[in-house]
């Protein structure tokens, strides 16, 4: 004898935010087999980025920014980049008066890295979101107003 309730479990979700988890997690998936190549984490590749961007813009970057503007947290953003540093695909120098901040600059071995990477992580990204065709800009046009952009 079926269980009625079986059924409404084996439709699509209709809440929103567990398709939103459903789809990230996917992406990420796919994100992360791309990175492993690289020998690199999201975490890292996104660090990388944000370095390089802030970088090319200004001419100090120090941690706290590069973790706000990757919206993480900063002890984890600390831990990542030393991480990145052992690698060497960064440098950090610290502060003269305070010892807490530190200024991250890429290197050219990490520039190199991150040129090859991005150019893959935009394939990954044209396959994936491609899927959506002419509804993808629509797309990313309501991604940045839930976040806030």
């Amino acid at each position: 004898m079926a269980n009625k309730k079986s059924k409404e479990v084996a439709s699509q979700p209709e809440n929103n935010g567990f398709v939103l988890w459903q789809l990230s997690n996917q992406w990420q998936r796919g994100l992360n087999s791309v990175l492993k190549e690289y020998d690199l984490t999201h975490v890292q590749y996104i660090l990388l980025e944000a370095i390089v961007t802030l970088g090319d813009a200004q001419d100090s970057v120090y941690q706290k920014e590069l973790a706000d503007y990757a919206n993480a947290n900063t002890m984890m953003t600390s831990k990542v980049l030393r991480s990145l540093e052992q690698k060497g695909f960064i440098h950090r120098v610290g502060h003269e008066y305070d010892t807490r901040a530190k200024d991250v600059s890429i290197t050219k071995d990490g520039r190199a890295l991150f040129k090859k990477v991005s150019k893959r992580v935009e394939q990954y990204d044209n396959q994936f979101f491609g899927q959506l065709g002419p509804k993808q800009s629509a797309f990313t046009s309501a991604l940045q107003t839930l976040s806030g952009q």
